[in-house]
């Protein structure tokens, strides 16, 4: 329909005056701000990491109801919340679980506690859910609550972080060799300031950060590349088109960027949905990603729309070309850029293809 609102925002994209291309350096103060926050809030508090990187404590409590039931479930965690709160524990985590033979159980974490409060929190966990039980392998067997260490070495995790370095050094010999050195190292650059703005979020809103989330660096890392890629391929095509023959990189990049952004939007709606669709699953560590997903989809499309068009304006330089030059029916071969081009509009020029 030529009034639906696809077609209305299309037109409006068309048609809007705004230059994506030549107010670049304003984009880049909002990451940069978000960075800055990031790299104050990383030296006074640090990441909000998970249990996998710094240990905790545990509990499981088996009960009689089936926790599969929403009613049963909430009736059980709002339980064990007052149990919690009782002894001033704040629960990060609630997982569910099956024990055989006993039913089903629900696993609470949070921060590390000392041992008396450990034994406190059992016993009146015990009065709560198993007042009858006397029997000592029993009260062990329905209530357990321990200690344990971070899963996650710091092996692990440097081998993570130098994974991720390793798809910026590929990522960028591909697109250098694919598209040019101008194009790799624009790549690059917003790669690097989506990954640092990723982590400011993540800083910001406290998001915990466990192993999956560090995969997520990685989804960043290849989203930005995929989104900087169709805009270069994009940008070359227009730049040979005879249409454009007088335009200035930086109206081109604007150009570009316009008729991009449908391509844009639909990659985004598809990864929105993904996001959106874990964000909501009951599992804990799947709604993390899904939050962090959603994060990085933000910052990559923001990147991709507002400082790659000026980016790649700012820094491509078109390769001499030997051209026919027909002035006045005297044929000269000479080389000619861009600037030589637009400053002899009355030349006509003609390409030379060489067999």
């Amino acid at each position: 329909m030529k009034n639906s609102f696809y077609n209305k925002l299309k037109n409006g994209l068309n048609n809007t005056k705004y230059n994506f291309s030549k107010n670049w350096l304003y984009h880049l103060i909002a990451p940069c701000l978000i960075i800055v926050v990031g790299l104050v809030l990383l030296f006074c508090v640090g990441f909000n990491v998970s249990y996998d990187f710094k240990g905790g404590t545990v509990a499981t409590v088996v009960v009689e109801s089936d926790l599969n039931n929403k009613s049963n479930y909430d009736l059980i965690k709002k339980d064990i919340d007052e149990v919690c709160k009782a002894n001033k524990i704040d629960v990060i985590v609630y997982q569910k679980a099956d024990v055989n033979n006993y039913g089903d159980a629900i696993t609470i974490k949070f921060d590390r506690v000392s041992d008396e409060v450990r034994e406190q929190l059992k016993q009146d966990l015990l009065e709560k859910f198993h007042p009858d039980v006397v029997d000592e392998f029993e009260k062990d067997t329905f209530v357990k609550v321990d200690n344990f260490d971070r899963n996650v070495s710091s092996e692990v995790t440097m081998s993570l972080i130098l994974a991720i370095l390793v798809t910026f050094v590929a990522l960028f010999i591909y697109i250098a060799s694919r598209k040019g050195l101008c194009a790799g190292f624009v790549a690059l650059f917003v790669s690097v300031i989506s990954n640092l703005t990723f982590a400011g979020l993540l800083l910001i809103t406290r998001t915990v950060v466990d192993i999956n989330i560090v995969g997520a660096f990685a989804f960043v890392t290849m989203l930005s590349e995929l989104l900087s890629m169709l805009f270069f391929t994009k940008a070359n095509a227009n730049y040979g088109k005879e249409i454009y023959a007088k335009t200035s990189k930086m109206e081109l990049a604007n150009i570009t960027t316009k008729e991009n952004i449908k391509l844009v939007a639909i990659i985004s709606i598809i990864v929105l949905m993904f996001a959106l669709f874990m964000a909501v699953m009951p599992l804990y560590a799947i709604q993390n990603v899904g939050i962090a997903l959603f994060l990085g989809l933000i910052v990559c499309v923001y990147a991709d729309i507002l400082l790659v068009p000026g980016l790649w304006a700012l820094l491509y330089i078109q390769r001499k070309k030997k051209q026919k030059v027909i002035d006045n029916n005297v044929v000269v071969e000479e080389k000619l850029t861009d600037d030589d081009i637009n400053n002899a509009p009355e030349v006509i020029v003609e390409t030379e293809t060489k067999e």
